[in-house]
């Protein structure tokens, strides 16, 4: 058994948007859960709960906690899910716009009990590699040997030749992290957000300062420093774009989807639909799959373009799947609480 924590902020311009992608996450959780839907399901919400989130919480058994914003409020707001009431000896921190496709209750035996774990990003990090030097300066930790590269490069997507590296310093996608609560992690990840937030660097993007990834990063690094354990998270517990269009995993085989573009175009309206927030996540998802598809016919030769070809036709079929089982989700439980 481990605690299942996700934050949702209600309190600023964008709670259009954490309505909507809390409702397909406990929607999902429901249907598609399994024997994970017997895990403690917590909901740490800034800002008034809307009823239609609160009714589907109490039809799955979710606890809601107040919360407020954690210094300047966005991404920072994640180290709220920490302060939920603990029920078990383990964590697992998943970000608003996941989508549960399958049974996760088995993620304990599969990683072991005490390794943290999460996902390499999905894209190039942010920051240039003289501001990792200062971050693991101004922390006060060791750099890195190890290169990671990032999901783009692993997979050669059609973005993986933007700014190639001969060292990928160790970047992670915070958007789905395991731990045992006792692993040091919440401490340290806030400690060292609060760090990064006040060192007066010059980053070359805002987003440094706000993001909870550099510090996430960072504090991996620090806990192996000091004998902790990490593992990477199974693909299929943190399914990116990046996996479907390239028919990396296929949607039998996802457990957890981490939607990073739903709910972020056309939804900030108080006029906006469950079913068109689907509609438009679908319509990213198979412009990515085209763009993909694209991308590796103009690199193949001979018979790998039929491949390719096939590859496309699969992966087209899948993102119409997932588009389907979203509006199931949509026509079952969200379009009747949403206002």
């Amino acid at each position: 058994m481990f605690d299942v924590a996700t934050v949702t902020d209600f309190s600023g311009q964008n709670a259009r948007q954490f309505e909507l992608r809390a409702l397909f996450f406990l929607a999902s959780w429901m249907e598609y859960g399994g024997k994970a839907n017997d895990l403690p399901l917590h909901i740490a919400a800034i800002g008034q709960v809307p009823k239609s989130v609160q009714v589907l919480a109490d039809r799955c058994g979710a606890e809601i906690t107040g919360h407020q914003p954690f210094h300047h409020g966005g991404f920072a707001n994640k180290q709220r899910g920490f302060e939920v009431n603990r029920r078990t000896n383990h964590i697992l921190l998943v970000d608003t716009d996941v989508i549960v496709f399958s049974d996760i209750s088995d993620m304990l035996l599969r990683l072991g009990d005490n390794c943290i774990a999460a996902a390499v990003n999905g894209n190039l990090p942010v920051m240039k590699r003289h501001e990792f030097m200062q971050i693991y300066a101004g922390l006060e930790i060791p750099v890195p040997e190890q290169s990671l590269p990032p999901l783009d490069v692993v997979l050669n997507t059609f973005k993986s030749n933007k700014r190639p590296a001969e060292q990928y310093f160790p970047f992670f996608n915070a958007g789905i992290v395991f731990a045992p609560w006792d692993s040091g992690l919440p401490e340290a990840w806030r400690r060292n957000m609060e760090k990064i937030i006040n060192m007066r660097i010059p980053f070359s993007s805002p987003k440094v300062h706000s993001s909870d990834q550099p510090s996430f990063a960072a504090t991996v690094v620090q806990l192996q420093a000091q004998g902790g354990q990490f593992k990477l998270l199974p693909d299929e517990y943190h399914v990116r774009w990046q996996h479907m269009v390239t028919g990396t995993l296929r949607l039998r085989q996802t457990k957890l989807l981490h939607a990073l573009r739903f709910c972020r175009q056309n939804v900030n309206t108080e006029t906006c639909s469950a079913e068109d927030a689907v509609k438009v996540y679908g319509k990213i998802m198979m412009n990515l799959a085209r763009k993909q598809s694209a991308y590796r016919i103009a690199q193949a030769k001979g018979l790998c373009k039929a491949r390719c070809l096939l590859q496309q036709f699969l992966v087209k079929k899948d993102v119409l799947k997932m588009q389907a089982r979203m509006n199931f989700l949509c026509d079952k439980y969200v379009s009747k609480l949403i206002q």
